[in-house]
């Protein structure tokens, strides 16, 4: 998330892929939303696969800072039927566990949460791995042990992982800044480890009715909010969202001067949300990359933008990119006049992987990729960019998504739950 901070910059610094710090999200790292992934499980397509990525810039050594919050939430949303508002929520709380809470390990429950039923627990006393060095540094077979079993099929995963997410100075300086000659390419090498929740389940727990193929489109968001006290009621214990990721790079290159309100509402309230959907229409950063790099800002308003971010792509939306891919508007028993243009990521479910993935997802011909969901190794940042200067709709610039980084430091795995073990200190 917080990899590197640019000359400059302010108050924020480069982050790993969307939101940009807030005050409150810089101090509080265990609510910091680093990442978000869906895709169709490469080893497994009638599952899908969602990875939710927090506090980041975790150091490869054993700490008792190094693990969930406590006395917080973390959820995983599915909207089925493009509202905004979710139809099944997975959500994780954690307690400590290790000698006098002092040492890092931790138990997690994980709950199903369906509207109009009771929560589900699906897992009670889940085991939430973190780092050790030494004798205990065997973190391959302790992931093993942490990976848990779901009862209608599927597994889960909840702790540490070194962070996928893959960048260069001068893509994260034009996601930023918009500085687009100003910055080297450079390989910065900083890995750092982060927290992981990965959930895997059957495509038809997730779609609207149990159809994915009637209903193959899902919209995913993540949130994380922590424990307060309503003195209202003296002793309730409520909670207060502090941080939320949908698309890749929206909050920060979209919206940055909208974020500390983003973070705090759901996709629901969007398109109420005091100039939201008119700076997605209108956004400054492309003006700022088009003075520094020679090129011509796309004209406004920039529906094209619209439809990536807060539609899905079809037909339907009446937008300026022709093809129906990842809108909820294509699922046949969603009601069209409920719809809602929400940021959240969004996969077609029917959508088959291949053995071949293009790193710029639907801009280097592979339907699989960013923004139908987004994959460990879709290069979000170079695809931002692309976009942000007119792709798909129209030619853009697509050597300003150009980069000589092309995956993450560490690779990642061929099974669940993808990501790769953590960086370890050496004994």
């Amino acid at each position: 998330m917080l990899l590197a901070t640019i000359a400059g910059a302010g108050p924020g610094a480069v982050q790993a892929s969307s939101h940009l710090d807030t005050v409150l999200l810089a101090a509080d790292p265990q609510m910091d939303t680093t990442d978000l992934y869906a895709f169709t499980s490469p080893d497994n397509p009638d599952m899908v696969t969602l990875i939710a990525n927090y506090f980041p810039l975790q150091g490869p050594a054993p700490s008792p800072l190094y693990r969930f919050a406590t006395d917080a939430y973390y959820d995983i949303n599915i909207d089925t039927d493009g509202t905004g508002r979710p139809s099944l929520t997975y959500r994780w709380t954690f307690k400590n566990t290790g000698l006098l809470g002092l040492l890092p390990s931790q138990s997690y429950t994980l709950q199903e949460l369906r509207s109009g039923r009771p929560p589900r627990t699906l897992v009670s006393d889940g085991f939430a791995p973190t780092v050790s060095a030494g004798p205990f540094g065997d973190f391959a077979a302790q992931r093993k042990k942490a990976i848990t079993a779901l009862p209608d099929g599927g597994q889960t995963y909840a702790g540490q992982a070194t962070d996928p997410f893959f960048f260069d100075l001068k893509i994260a300086g034009m996601l930023r800044l918009g500085f687009a000659t100003l910055l080297p390419r450079t390989d910065l090498g900083l890995q750092e480890n982060i927290e992981t929740l990965a959930i895997q389940v059957p495509k038809k727990t997730l779609a609207l009715n149990g159809d994915p193929q009637r209903n193959p489109v899902i919209g995913v968001t993540t949130s994380a909010g922590r424990a307060t006290l309503d003195l209202s009621t003296a002793s309730s214990k409520r909670y207060r969202q502090l941080s939320r990721m949908g698309n890749p790079n929206f909050c920060d290159a979209i919206i940055p001067e909208l974020a500390p309100h983003y973070n705090t509402i759901t996709p629901a309230e969007d398109q109420r949300a005091p100039g939201l959907i008119d700076t997605v229409r209108t956004p400054r950063l492309p003006h700022t990359i088009a003075v520094s790099s020679g090129t011509k800002a796309p004209d406004e308003p920039r529906t094209d933008l619209e439809e990536i971010f807060l539609t899905g792509l079809t037909t339907k939306a009446n937008g300026p990119i022709r093809t129906d891919l990842n809108s909820q508007l294509l699922n046949q028993d969603a009601d069209p006049l409920a719809f809602a243009p929400s940021d959240e990521l969004r996969l077609n479910m029917t959508t088959p992987p291949t053995s071949r993935p293009n790193r710029f997802g639907l801009l280097g011909g592979d339907m699989q990729g960013f923004p139908n969901g987004r994959r460990l190794g879709d290069d979000v940042g170079a695809i931002t960019i692309r976009m942000l200067m007119g792709e798909p709709a129209g030619p853009g610039a697509p050597r300003l998504g150009e980069s000589p980084i092309t995956g993450p430091g560490t690779p990642t795995g061929s099974t669940f739950p993808y990501v790769a073990l953590p960086l370890m200190q050496k004994a």
